[in-house]
């Protein structure tokens, strides 16, 4: 899929009366709807609250609530799992909750090919750096979660800074399974290399398999996932067939990395560089990176 940024989902959100500061939340896997309608709510200053796939109704009930969402857009169902039946159920609950819509359905094709107006333009100047971007809902493993306020300077500071250090070259290949909804995704995948001019091929849901043959189809220069990915797909009996001598770069973090699954991936890719990666949601991305040419535990 080639992402467009033409006017018709930013006019469509705001005639479902969303407006600057406004927040609407976004429950998929990494697909091209998802990003769509983060660059188009971005555009006219809505905020997009970031949901896992994997949440079910408490989870998800907190999260709207708190955050005050006017509008869901989500997948249908999730594997067995009937994503619209539980927002039906957990409207009644959530007063600000106006619209709940499937990425998947006839209304959001109907949203995406609505007609210029001009008031995209209107919209879009009202827009400042300070402005809340995105939230990004903590794990919570001291209470409930927390929800990390990301204004747009925030995320594009972060991901400019990934890409000037990771020196990513114009037109590089990343296959992307990190979720959308942790800055792992949206900041060091999507906004970085969309600014360092890189391409990234979107992973709905990690699994070895299916990563293995997207990069037998489309050898990548960049290799990025936190270690159980990594380990995932060194493990896999596939791994030895697939050519990994494209790679230049890997970048792996999010949790510690050790030494044998460093001198692993270095035994399988010898010319690629190693970079470990620290972040947390509350800085937007990426905090520290190891030096190019040198790993460190």
């Amino acid at each position: 899929y080639t992402l467009s940024l033409h006017d018709a989902l930013p006019i469509s959100l705001l005639e479902l009366g969303l407006r600057r500061g406004d927040r609407i939340a976004l429950l998929s896997h990494n697909q091209i709807e998802w990003l769509q309608l983060f660059f188009a709510a971005s555009r006219i200053g809505v905020a997009v609250i970031a949901l896992s796939a994997r949440y079910r109704d408490a989870e998800i009930e907190y999260m709207l609530a708190d955050s005050r969402s006017q509008a869901v857009f989500t997948l249908s169902r999730v594997d067995d799992f009937d994503c619209l039946a539980m927002f039906e159920r957990l409207a009644p609950r959530l007063p600000a909750l106006h619209h709940v819509v499937a990425i998947d359905g006839d209304r959001f094709s109907a949203m995406a090919a609505s007609e210029a107006d001009g008031q995209v333009e209107t919209a879009s100047a009202e827009v400042r750096s300070d402005d809340l971007a995105m939230v990004i809902y903590t794990s919570g493993t001291t209470g409930r979660p927390k929800g990390c306020a990301l204004t747009h300077a925030s995320l594009l500071a972060s991901a400019w800074a990934q890409a000037q250090h990771t020196q990513v070259r114009p037109g590089e290949l990343m296959q992307l399974a990190n979720p959308f909804n942790h800055v792992g995704g949206i900041t060091c995948g999507i906004l970085s290399q969309l600014l360092a001019g890189g391409r990234c091929e979107l992973v709905p849901a990690f699994r070895a398999q299916t990563v293995l043959d997207m990069i037998r189809r489309h050898p990548p220069a960049i290799l990025v996932g936190v270690p159980t990915m990594m380990t995932l797909l060194l493990m896999h009996p596939a791994s030895e067939s697939v050519d990994l001598g494209s790679v230049r770069l890997i970048i792996t973090g999010g949790s510690n990395v050790d030494q044998t699954l460093l001198a692993q991936l270095q035994a399988r890719m010898p010319k690629a560089t190693i970079m470990n990666l620290y972040g947390l949601s509350e800085a937007s991305g990426a905090l520290v990176m190891s030096q190019i040419g040198r790993a460190h535990v």
